[in-house]
């Protein structure tokens, strides 16, 4: 269905800026913007307690030991990953996470603590903290390594975080309640959901300007953008619906039914699909990006909170209750579960090795990465 624009501008901009450099696709875009659990209708991501002090149980019982037991696979020879092949502590209640791989480095928001920790990959050990706003629910981190951005709940902000000195080096102030962030194929436009004012904040990453709003629809959620138009594709939990946004204008241009309670969304550029998460009837919507229509509809028996899907291997990543669902994209079904402990709250993909990291807190709030591979 095609709507009129619903974008309020407050800053002038060329609205045809996203061409400039339409083939540098973020890296961003393999970040997974978290919701809720099919269990928990808040908009940030509750944590479940769990039943016991072990923060992730799988088969084989993962090690806990340093990188030399986390197996990668080359570029264009992956298959999804297995197994959790390892685990190690992170912060009390983390909320959001993400991935530098230049740097390799993981980044993982802690709500309570209002802070983002990072964390050396190599060695599964803690580099520092970076205090940010109240109640961060988001990250996302440019292409080229330089900036993560981080969405604030409580404060309605973003802090940018610049990573070679781990510092926030500006607040930039956006609407009510922020959740998920995304970036252009260019990282020159910053989209941002806001829960509560039912829109979507666009700020210019260069200088920090609040571009404007475009209303989308009741408690937005996830957002992605396909590299290949520029188009920002955007969920509403209360509306079951993603809508389509048009770069060049910030106009509304389709807004497609897809299932209840719709909390997340994957840009599939190979296959040009789309797949929405919805945590109302477990299910995974699949949307052609093209013709903007849903194709059909993979069934789960747990509500998701995350979908991520891997490119090289053709595989989508469904954090559904206490486990990661694998799907076969060419057949459309769940091929694989992976067993994870209680209280996962986020995941991400590693967009060069195919890794997906799991967080998540035990009934403590102690927090747990777990590292899950093609071992």
């Amino acid at each position: 269905m095609t709507t009129s624009p619903q974008f309020t501008p407050h800053t002038a901009r060329d609205p045809r800026h996203w061409l400039r450099t339409l083939g540098a696709v973020a890296a961003a875009s393999a970040l997974v913007l978290t919701g809720c659990s099919g269990r928990n209708a808040s908009e940030t991501p509750s944590v479940s307690p769990a039943p016991s002090s072990s923060p992730v149980t799988s088969s084989p019982t993962p090690s806990t030991s340093g990188a030399e037991n986390a197996t990668t696979a080359p570029a264009g020879e992956r298959s999804g990953v297995t197994s959790v092949a390892r685990t190690f502590p992170i912060n009390r209640h983390p909320v959001a996470v993400a991935v530098e791989p230049t740097r390799q480095v993981l980044l993982v928001a802690s709500r309570f603590d209002n802070v983002v920790s990072l964390f050396s990959l190599a060695a599964g050990e803690p580099i520092t903290d970076v205090p940010v706003g109240d109640s961060p629910a988001g990250i996302v981190v440019s292409p080229d390594g330089s900036r993560a951005y981080v969405a604030n709940s409580g404060d309605g902000t973003v802090s940018v975080i610049d990573l070679d000195t781990s510092q926030v080096v500006q607040t930039i102030p956006v609407g009510s309640r922020p959740l998920r962030l995304a970036l252009s194929p260019d990282a020159t436009v910053l989209y941002v959901t806001n829960s509560i004012d039912g829109s979507l904040s666009i700020v210019d990453t260069a200088s920090g300007a609040d571009l404007g709003l475009v209303t989308i629809g009741r408690r937005p959620a996830g957002v992605s953008v396909d590299p290949a138009t520029g188009n920002v594709w955007v969920v509403s939990r209360s509306d079951a619906t993603v809508s389509v946004i048009d770069p060049a204008t910030y106009g509304v241009t389709a807004v497609l039914a897809v299932g209840t309670d719709a909390v997340d969304v994957a840009i599939d550029n190979a296959a040009r699909h789309a797949y929405v998460a919805s945590a109302g009837d477990a299910s995974i919507s699949v949307v052609d990006l093209d013709e903007m229509a849903v194709i059909s509809t993979v069934p789960l028996t747990d509500g998701p909170s995350a979908v991520a899907v891997d490119e090289v291997a053709q595989v989508g990543y469904v954090l559904a209750l206490n486990t990661v669902r694998v799907v076969d994209i060419a057949k459309g079904e769940v091929v694989r579960t992976i067993e994870l402990g209680e209280g996962p709250s986020g995941m991400t993909l590693h967009p060069e090795n195919g890794s997906v990291f799991v967080i998540g807190a035990d009934f403590s709030g102690q927090g747990w990465v777990a590292e899950l591979t093609a071992g």
